[in-house]
C-alpha cells in the first residue's frame, strides 16, 4: 500500500456542513458580526481555496488533506518519505494556525535546532513574499531571532515559537500546539517526560469555566442535555517523520496511535475524547500524480541505483516502512541495544588541544550488498 489512512472506530462528534451552512444563508441579510462569523468558518473549512488566494500559490489536495486533519484531530502522526515538503508543511501550519485559532500557542521541536529555526524562517518569507500582501497585513511584527529561541507574534494575541532540543532549554514552556519534525530521531524520554507536559495547560480556562456554567445551568433547568454540550478544542500534538525501524520508539507511537484508532478506548461521561489520525506515504503516491507534483524522481531513481529498492535503507526512506531488522553486516537492532540512553551512566567527553585541529571523516557505504554495512 502506497498511502494509507487509517479513519477506525473513534466516536467523534463531526461538524455541521459548512456548505449546508452557507445554502441556509441565501437571501438572508447578516450584520457584520455574522458575515466575519460566516467568512471564518468558510476560510477554516476550505484550507487549500485560503492558502492559494492569500499567496497566489499553489497547494496540492494531498497536502490539504493533512492541514485539514490537524485542525480535525487532536494527535496525529504522519509518516512520508523524502522530499515530501514536511517541513513546508509545517511552514504553513506556522502562519495559518495563528491566522485561524484565537489565542493560539504554537511550538516546533525538530531533531536539531537549525531545522526547527528554519520552519519559522521560511514561514516569515512566505509571510513577506511580495505575492501575499493580504498575509503580510496579518502579520504585524517580524520574527524575533535569539539563540535559544524564535518567536512570531500572530493576529489574535496568537504566538508560534521554536526551541531547541535539550532539556534545559525545553523545561518550562508550554503551548495548545505542538510540531515534532523529524520524530524518528527525538528520544522517548524527551518526548514523554519533556515534550507531552507541554501540553498540560488548557487554553482560555476563564473561557471555558463560564461556557461550562452555563452549560450546567441549562442542563439543570433541562433545556439542553449532555449531549448538547460544546465541544471545545482540545490541545494538540502532531508528529512528522520518515520511517524507522520496528524495534524504535517511532514505530511504537505508530502502533500506539493506530489502536487508538481502530480500538478506541471507553470514554465515560463528560471526559474529553481525544481524536487520531495516522497517515503514512510512499514516493510511489507523489509519482503517480500529474508529473509527479513536487517530487523529484531523480532523487529516487539514483536511491533505486545506489541502494536497490529491497533493501531497509530504501524502504525506511522512500516507501516509508518500518522494517525489522537492518540489511548491514552487523545487526542494527544489537547496536542500538548495547548504546547507553539518554542521560544514563556511563558517559565519556573528549576534549582535544585548543593548539590542534581535528578532522572528522565519514566513510559512506552505497553498496546494495547484504555484507556490506551500510
Amino acid at each position: 500500500i502506497n498511502m494509507a489512512i487509517f479513519l477506525g472506530n473513534q466516536n467523534i462528534k463531526s461538524e455541521s456542513s459548512t456548505y449546508e451552512y452557507l445554502k441556509s444563508l441565501e437571501n438572508e441579510n447578516l450584520n457584520e458580526i455574522q458575515a466575519r462569523l460566516t467568512l471564518a468558518r468558510f476560510l477554516k473549512s476550505n484550507l487549500r481555496w485560503l492558502y492559494e488566494h492569500i499567496t497566489r500559490t499553489r497547494m496540492y489536495p494531498i497536502q490539504e488533506l493533512v492541514l485539514k486533519s490537524m485542525f480535525l484531530r487532536d494527535r496525529g502522526i504522519i509518516v512520508a518519505h523524502r522530499g515530501w515538503a514536511k517541513s513546508w508543511i509545517l511552514s504553513v501550519c506556522s502562519w495559518l494556525v495563528p491566522l485561524l485559532s484565537p489565542g493560539a500557542k504554537g511550538c516546533l521541536i525538530s531533531a536539531n535546532f537549525r531545522g526547527a529555526r528554519k520552519i519559522l524562517a521560511d514561514t516569515e518569507k512566505m509571510i513577506h513574499a511580495s505575492s501575499s500582501p493580504l498575509l503580510e497585513q496579518c502579520f504585524e511584527n517580524r520574527l524575533r531571532r535569539n539563540n535559544d529561541i524564535y518567536e512570531l507574534d500572530g493576529p489574535n494575541n496568537s504566538k508560534m515559537y521554536a526551541l531547541p532540543l535539550n532539556a534545559e532549554g525545553l523545561r518550562g514552556h508550554r503551548a495548545n500546539w505542538l510540531w515534532i519534525d523529524e520524530g524518528l530521531n527525538v528520544s522517548k524520554e524527551i518526548q514523554e517526560n519533556v515534550l507531552q507536559p507541554f501540553l498540560a495547560v488548557k487554553q482560555n480556562v476563564a473561557e471555558e469555566m463560564e461556557i461550562r456554567a452555563a452549560e450546567d445551568e441549562l442542563i439543570e433547568k433541562g433545556v439542553i442535555t449532555e449531549k448538547d454540550r460544546i465541544s471545545l478544542q482540545s490541545n494538540k500534538l502532531f508528529i512528522l517523520s520518515s520511517a524507522s525501524f520496528r524495534f524504535q520508539y517511532l514505530y511504537e507511537v505508530w502502533q500506539s496511535y493506530l489502536k487508538n484508532i481502530v480500538e478506541p478506548k471507553p470514554s465515560k461521561p463528560g471526559d474529553k475524547k481525544v481524536s487520531y489520525f495516522a497517515m503514512r506515504y510512499s514516493y510511489k503516491v507523489l509519482e503517480e500524480l500529474p508529473h509527479h507534483a513536487f517530487l523529484d524522481m531523480s532523487a529516487v531513481n539514483q536511491a533505486k541505483e545506489t541502494v536497490g529498492e529491497n533493501s531497509d535503507s530504501f524502504q525506511r526512506e522512500w516507501m516509508a516502512l518500518f522494517p525489522d531488522i537492518s540489511d548491514g553486516y552487523f545487526n542494527i537492532k544489537t547496536m542500538h541495544e548495547c548504546t547507553v540512553r539518554f542521560e544514563e551512566e556511563p558517559t565519556i567527553q573528549l576534549k582535544g588541544d585548543r593548539d590542534c585541529k581535528f578532522l572528522i571523516t565519514i566513510d559512506p557505504s552505497y553498496s546494495s550488498s547484504k555484507g556490506s554495512d551500510h
